[in-house]
């Protein structure tokens, strides 16, 4: 959803700079999840502004074929 958000701004001009802090996990290496809490409030406190995407964690989806 982010991503969409993204692309219509661009095709808009919108002047936006993007921070992408991404907490899912999936894809910071060694981070752990406590650190990547405090780099997500850290960017909200110096932007005042956050753009939410999918949370689904990984761990939990099941894909299950009949």
């Amino acid at each position: 959803m982010s991503e969409s958000v993204k692309e219509i701004f661009k095709a808009d001009n919108v002047p936006v700079e993007w921070e992408q802090v991404d907490v899912s996990g999936m894809e910071t290496g060694n981070k752990h999840s406590e650190e990547l809490f405090r780099e997500s409030i850290a960017s909200l406190k110096r932007n005042k502004l956050g753009l939410k995407g999918w949370c689904i964690p990984t761990n939990t989806l099941e894909i299950r074929a009949r």
